[in-house]
């Protein structure tokens, strides 16, 4: 809070974000040729920080060229250093994002970072990215209906914090039902395991009829079972889309103005 307090009353700048042990500042200089200066703002910060204290030290960890600042520890942001001659070196930098996480599915994360790089590109007006969003929304949602997308794309996974037996609500859970499947098979299976899993859509039943009201997570079945089942077995295309694509995106675009969750579920092809 003292960081906070000098930096915008002492040296008159504008603290966007402070986590723990650490702030952001935003300095209003967007000219990449200015790094010079933005650097000096930072160090006046450090300067009038650390003069405070003997045993605690401030230092600059970073200039962001642009960020997205969506909530507490959850960002993507570019990063820009110069080089000793003169170079200049961008990375990207991402915090807490769904897409970071394997308990998304591919085309999840792979649609994430499609938005992300929209919406942190500086080569495009902002309606120039928001237009791309949407194309390659209506592009998946349109490839993943006609069975386009390839099977791996729709693989989710995630890790055994226990032998699958020992969870008492497993049927609840895709990859632990997934696990026990594989159990029976004769599959070894130890603590710390990566179960992948698909979620497949409701089979037919005797009376003509997709027994829908089977949870997700007990039509859960690994890749391999898929392959073999010859087609009988196929993803589940409007769960993918109402629970792994659009919760994602939606998050990633909240801020921006235009892409409403409404509109992006729209594009989707979704009610």
């Amino acid at each position: 809070q003292r960081t906070v307090e000098i930096s915008q009353t002492t040296v008159g700048l504008e603290v966007i974000y402070g986590d723990t042990d650490s702030i952001m500042i935003n300095t209003r200089i967007s000219d990449i040729n200015q790094l010079a200066t933005i650097r000096k703002l930072g160090e006046q910060v450090k300067k009038e920080v650390n003069k405070l204290y003997k045993t605690l030290e401030l230092e600059i960890d970073g200039i962001f060229k642009n960020m997205l600042l969506l909530k507490k520890k959850k960002y993507a942001a570019i990063t820009v250093e110069q080089k000793k001659d003169g170079e200049l070196v961008f990375h990207r930098e991402e915090k807490g994002l769904d897409l970071v996480r394997r308990d998304w599915c591919v085309q999840s994360r792979d649609s994430g970072r499609f938005v992300l790089d929209q919406i942190l590109s500086s080569n495009q007006d902002k309606e120039e990215s928001i237009s791309k969003i949407l194309t390659h929304l209506e592009e998946v949602a349109q490839k993943m209906r006609n069975g386009e997308l390839p099977l791996y794309k729709y693989v989710i996974t995630r890790g055994l914090s226990k032998h699958p037996n020992d969870y008492p609500d497993g049927n609840s859970l895709p990859h632990v039902h997934v696990a026990k499947m594989m159990l029976k098979n004769n599959r070894t299976m130890t603590i710390g395991d990566h179960i992948p899993y698909i979620i497949t859509q409701p089979l037919e039943g005797e009376d003509g009829k997709a027994n829908a009201s089977k949870s997700p997570a007990t039509r859960a079945r690994h890749p391999d079972e898929i392959e073999r089942s010859g087609g009988v077995l196929k993803p589940d295309v409007e769960w993918y889309l109402s629970q792994q694509i659009l919760p994602p995106v939606s998050r990633l675009c909240e801020p921006i103005d235009g892409l409403s969750t409404g509109l992006l579920a729209e594009r989707l092809g979704l009610d």
